[in-house]
C-alpha cells in the first residue's frame, strides 16, 4: 500500500467540476491518536495518505465499492476526520478510493463524504461513552454478547477464539448454534403459562 501512495502521479481524485486532479500525498501511513482529559486511553488510527488538497485518503480493495451512503455514515471517516480537526488542521474532505478486487482491468472508485463541525462532536460525544462502557465491562468483567449475525460471532478460524466457551456461543449437539441467555434467578424470569 506504501508504494502505491508512493507513487503519487498515479493517484487521481475526483473535482467538484467532474474532472480528475493528480494526488499529492504529503503523508502515508500517518499514525494518529486521540486522548482526552481525564481518560485513560487513547483512540489509535492510520491515515493511508494524507494530500495537498487537505484530503484524507483511505485505500481499499474489496469485492464491491463503497457505495455514497457507507462513505457518509463511515465510523472511519468521521474518526479520521476528527483526528485532523483536534489537531488544528481539519482536513476538506474524506475520500474513499477503492479497487474492486477480481476485476479484469482496474475498476477503481472515488466516494468522497465531508463532516460538519456538529457531526464531529457528536462522533467525539459517542467515541467516549464506548470507550466508558468498555472501561465498565473491563471494570466488572459483564460483556454483553455480540451479533450472532457477525462473522465474528462465529466459531471459524477468522471468528472469536472464545466462542466455544460463550455462553452466547454454544451450539447443540448437531452444530447448529443456539441462543443461549446467562443464568437468571428463576424467581425474576416470568414463567411461560
Amino acid at each position: 500500500m506504501r508504494s502505491c501512495a508512493d507513487r503519487g502521479g498515479r493517484c487521481w481524485s475526483p473535482t467538484s467540476a467532474g474532472s480528475r486532479r493528480r494526488c499529492a500525498p504529503l503523508s502515508v501511513e500517518r499514525k494518529v491518536e486521540l486522548r482526552f482529559d481525564g481518560a485513560q486511553w487513547s483512540f489509535v488510527g492510520y491515515l493511508d495518505v494524507e494530500d495537498a488538497s487537505s484530503e484524507v485518503i483511505d485505500l481499499k480493495v474489496k469485492a464491491r465499492h463503497l457505495s455514497q451512503a457507507e462513505a457518509d455514515h463511515s465510523a472511519q471517516a468521521s474518526a479520521y476526520l476528527l483526528a485532523r480537526s483536534l489537531e488544528g488542521r481539519p482536513a476538506r474532505r474524506f475520500a474513499f478510493h477503492s479497487l474492486r478486487r477480481g476485476a479484469k482491468r482496474a475498476d477503481i472508485q472515488v466516494v468522497a463524504t465531508e463532516r460538519s463541525q456538529g457531526q464531529l462532536e457528536a462522533f467525539e460525544r459517542r467515541l467516549a461513552q464506548t470507550a466508558r462502557a468498555i472501561a465498565r465491562c473491563v471494570e466488572t468483567g459483564d460483556w454483553g454478547y455480540a451479533a450472532q449475525e457477525g462473522w465474528w460471532c462465529s466459531a471459524g478460524p477468522s471468528g472469536c477464539p472464545h466462542f466455544a466457551a460463550c455462553p452466547g456461543g454454544l451450539t447443540n449437539e448437531h452444530g447448529a448454534q443456539i441462543i443461549a441467555l446467562p443464568e437468571r434467578d428463576a424467581n425474576v424470569l416470568p414463567r411461560a403459562a
